[in-house]
This record gives structure tokens, C-alpha cells and sequence, in this order.
């Protein structure tokens, strides 16, 4: 059991990096960004975001890379809605970054944590949608 102590501090340190992931939301920093970001050390904020996981108020989507769940339930909705617009019904990486606004590796890395979860299935250069009712 954590001590009141404890909790109040992973409360603080909690708001003081809750905040950073929603300034950019499709493009949240890594924990070392926050960590620097922040003045504090990368191996706790590693830990918070990990509990943060744990919890459900963060995903992460790659490594050292959590996004805030609205973002990824907004990602979600991107990938569906890009599947709907396509003739074939797949997603590839640039329609992506492109309605995103990020680059191809973070687009991709997403793409891939979609195809992990069991909201898209890749097919060679595309993802096709799996799991249509899948929630974030």
C-alpha cells in the first residue's frame, strides 16, 4: 500500500506532466523530453506514466512514447474514418500523417500500436480495420 506521502507526490508530479502530453495531443514528448522538459528525473516520470498506463489515462504506443487516452480515442476515430474513405478500405501511413500532422515514424508507430490492440490487422503496406467497435 502507498503511503499518503507517495501519493501525493505521483499526484504532483502527475500534474506537472499531465499537461504536456495534451499540448500537443498526436504529438505528445518522450519521457526523456518531459523529464528535461520538467527539471526532473527520467526514471520517475517513467514510473508515473507506466502507473498512468496501468490506470488508463495514458497509452503507450511506443517505447518511452505515451499519448493521453482522448488522443488515442481521436487517432481511433482517424483510422476509421480514413478506412471508410478508401475504396479498398485500408489505411496507409501517409493519408495518416498527413490528417495527423506528424511525421511518417510516429504515424507508423501508431499505425503499428493499432495493429497490436486489435483495431487495424496490416496487410503488407496497409491496416486493415478489425476491430470497428474496439473503444479507447
Amino acid at each position: 500500500m502507498l503511503s499518503r506521502r507517495h501519493v501525493s507526490a505521483a499526484h504532483l508530479l502527475w500534474r506537472r506532466t499531465a499537461p504536456l502530453l495534451l499540448e500537443q495531443p498526436f504529438q505528445p514528448p518522450r519521457v526523456r523530453d518531459i523529464a528535461r522538459a520538467e527539471s526532473l528525473d527520467e526514471t520517475a516520470v517513467r514510473k508515473l506514466l507506466i502507473q498512468a498506463a496501468r490506470m488508463g489515462r495514458v497509452y503507450r504506443v511506443a517505447h518511452d512514447h505515451y499519448f493521453d487516452r482522448t488522443a488515442v480515442a481521436a487517432l481511433a476515430d482517424i483510422v476509421r474514418d480514413l478506412a471508410r474513405e478508401a475504396p479498398d478500405g485500408t489505411v496507409t501511413a501517409a493519408p495518416f500523417r498527413d490528417r495527423i500532422g506528424t511525421g511518417r515514424k510516429l504515424a507508423i508507430h501508431i499505425l503499428e500500436y493499432f495493429d497490436r490492440v486489435g483495431l487495424t490487422r496490416r496487410l503488407r503496406d496497409t491496416h486493415l480495420l478489425r476491430n470497428d467497435g474496439l473503444q479507447f
